[in-house]
């Protein structure tokens, strides 16, 4: 295995990724988080 280190200017978004979000929605996530915090489960 070998470990390779990129600039993000080089990703692609996958095409088949089921979240996007509109720029409204990004921001009203963005507050929720400011607001709230994020706890992320697994």
């Amino acid at each position: 295995m070998q470990i390779e280190q990129l600039s993000t200017d080089t990703l692609t978004p996958y095409a088949g990724n089921a979240r996007t979000h509109s720029p409204k929605q990004v921001k009203q996530i963005a507050q929720s988080i400011e607001r709230l915090g994020l706890t992320i489960q697994f």
